[in-house]
């Protein structure tokens, strides 16, 4: 019974191939113009197949194009070969890998082909959607391409810190500090593919960062940057952001105005720092930054070809929402012509760093932290010097001159930064107060009648 089956089996393999489909695949195997024929692929039926000096192919009566290739090493293995759901003339054929016969059974590498099949059917690739995982970029490489692309395009102080929110808490290096779970909480997506990532894991992680608010916000915001930006490139992602809707907790708000008697305090400490030999350059990045509500980074890397002194205005070629166009009051441009005479040597930042005239200055910080505390504003940021100047332009001129001023994008983002100044809602609390006190107290006249 044995040897006739075989012989059955070589006749079958010898007939030629239907000319409905071509002789190449897309993985460049050849297929033998002795075409595989159709028969039931069984245990038996596999196992007495011949090893030829050429691979060939043999497939299954009952699922189109599930099929077996015998190669010349003795290697047996499932496959599945399909027309390209996407079309196309001539046609394209895919042939998928299901695994090797022997640890693969026949009736499980068919059960496998029947529900690719399905998928196929349905509009899915199985050979494109293998290519797309073995290239897929990990979320490590995702994020420093990202990094990148925002160094160009905002800022590098914005860029850096949106690498170092996704480095910490989503990618941690080897060796990193472990951090407490009630300050803040971290995965391990280093390595991963980032079309891996799902929404379930993203929203786990913004909930184990409930202690943090701010912080967890901030890093899902980051995250929804770095998966628009991948959409945007193409990469092997969600077709929805996994972020999206995003989740967010409410956080309790940052930032104070300063008083006219704080500012006075602010500018004494200042003068006090130049004469006790502060470098002028940290003391006119804060006169600056007051003046203007630059923000630091903005200020720190002002350069001279920016200005455009005889038009009154500065354009900033990068920014953190971007390039931005702002004007120039007669004040910034005295401060300027101070600072101009003030820089030594051939410089091309107005605020040039003593050990190379061609880079910015970078120890404003610290210095910020003395002449702070000599101010006795120990609680101020430096970026309230920015808040404050948004407070005072939106208390006396409408929204979009606040944008004009501090080169926001966003009229929402903007509005945020306008925080009221005690001494102006002290006298409209006073005032109002003072007519309703009146209203209460007046003589109730009497109703006339009607003649």
């Amino acid at each position: 019974m044995g040897t006739p089956y075989c012989a059955f089996l070589v006749s079958l393999c010898t007939l030629p191939w239907s000319p409905e489909e071509p002789f190449t695949d897309s993985e460049g195997y050849g297929m033998a113009r002795s075409s595989p024929a159709l028969i039931k692929l069984t245990a038996r039926s596999v196992a007495a197949l011949p090893v030829r000096p050429d691979p060939y192919d043999v497939f299954d009566r009952f699922v189109r194009g599930f099929h077996v290739r015998v190669h010349p090493s003795g290697v047996v293995s499932f496959a599945l070969r399909y027309r390209d759901p996407a079309g196309g003339t001539p046609p394209r054929y895919h042939r998928f890998t299901i695994g090797r016969y022997g640890p693969l059974t026949p009736d499980a590498a068919r059960a496998i082909a029947l529900a690719k099949r399905a998928d196929i059917t349905a509009g899915g690739n199985p050979v494109r959607d293998a290519r797309l995982r073995a290239s897929a970029m990990s979320f490590e490489d995702a994020c420093a391409r990202f990094a990148a692309h925002l160094e160009d395009t905002r800022s590098v102080r914005h860029a850096r810190e949106t690498a170092r929110l996704l480095r910490t808490h989503c990618a941690p290096r080897d060796g990193a500090r472990q951090r407490d779970p009630a300050h803040g909480a971290r995965e391990h997506w280093g390595q991963r593919p980032l079309g891996s990532i799902t929404r379930a894991e993203i929203l786990e992680l913004h909930q184990r960062m409930r202690h943090t608010t701010t912080l967890a916000n901030r890093v899902v915001s980051a995250l929804s940057s770095l998966f628009s930006f991948a959409s945007k490139q193409g990469w092997p992602v969600p077709p929805v952001n996994p972020c999206m809707p995003r989740p967010h907790y409410r956080e309790t708000k940052r930032g104070r105005a300063l008083s006219d008697a704080d500012a006075a305090r602010l500018g004494e400490a200042l003068r006090a720092a130049e004469t006790h030999g502060a470098p002028w350059q940290a003391v006119g990045v804060i006169r600056l930054a007051f003046l203007t509500g630059m923000r630091r980074e903005e200020a720190t890397h002002l350069r001279w070809d920016a200005l455009d002194i005889p038009s009154g205005r500065v354009v900033l070629a990068v920014t953190k929402t971007g390039r931005s166009e702002r004007p120039l009051a007669a004040a910034t441009i005295a401060l300027l012509d101070d600072l101009r005479l003030k820089a030594a040597g051939d410089s091309p930042y107005v605020f040039p760093s003593p050990a190379d005239l061609r880079a910015p200055y970078q120890s404003t910080p610290k210095h910020w932290v003395r002449i702070r505390a000599a101010a006795g504003l120990g609680d101020l940021r430096f970026h309230d010097l920015r808040h404050d100047a948004a407070t005072e332009t939106g208390m006396r001129y409408p929204l979009a001159v606040l944008m004009a001023l501090t080169g926001h994008t966003d009229a929402a983002t903007a509005s945020k930064y306008i925080h009221k100044h005690d001494d102006p809602v002290k006298r409209a609390a006073d005032d109002v107060t003072h007519r309703r006190a009146e209203k209460l107290a007046a003589a109730v006249r009497p109703t006339g009648h009607r003649a």
